[in-house]
């Protein structure tokens, strides 16, 4: 294990020190973090988090930005292991590709499709990812516990959540098939 990650793998609230942090006015040198529980918890300046939290070891991250999870208010889970299928295809293949892909994922594959998609999310720097719908019905246990596996923390899913939006969205068309204007996302927020 290296020896940032060794550090950062401390139970309890760290103190982060990193090179920068990523704020709404832009990227600031000289502050500090306090993660709390997976979350930022406190953003200020380095001496005022020191100040406030003397019973944290600071973490000194020089070269590093921190900032928060970004959020994919669009991404589709099941979709991933179809994508050198279409690279390059007008969207116009829906109905030739997508539909029939989906459709046939059993179980296993809605959870690889779906713990590559968070993988993917968490290397771009989301954390959070809004499933827009998927066509693979009856397997959204797979899909909850792909996101949820560690690694994928950031990523998880409420079942509970997942669950009661697709009931709702069953008596529906598919979200993929509505016009946008009366697109109903499932929510995959943790």
């Amino acid at each position: 294990m290296s020896a940032i990650r060794e550090k950062l793998s401390r139970t309890g609230d760290l103190l982060l020190r990193p090179g920068h942090v990523l704020l709404p006015e832009g990227p600031r040198a000289g502050m500090a973090v306090v993660v709390r529980a997976g979350t930022f918890h406190r953003v200020d300046t380095a001496e005022a988090v020191a100040r406030d939290h003397p019973d944290l070891t600071p973490v000194d991250l020089p070269d590093h930005l921190l900032m928060p999870g970004f959020v994919d208010t669009h991404t589709h889970l099941t979709q991933s292991l179809g994508k050198s299928l279409v690279f390059g295809e007008p969207s116009e293949i829906f109905r030739r590709i997508w539909v029939p892909l989906e459709g046939s994922l059993d179980e296993r594959m809605v959870y690889l499709s779906a713990k590559l998609a968070a993988l993917e999310c968490l290397r771009g720097g989301f954390t959070t990812a809004v499933d827009a719908g998927t066509r693979s019905e009856g397997h959204i246990g797979a899909l909850v516990r792909a996101v949820g596996r560690p690694g994928c923390a950031a990523s998880s899913a409420s079942s509970a959540t997942i669950s009661a939006a697709r009931r709702r969205s069953r008596s529906r068309t598919s979200s993929c098939a509505r016009p946008s204007s009366t697109c109903r996302p499932t929510g995959m927020t943790r």
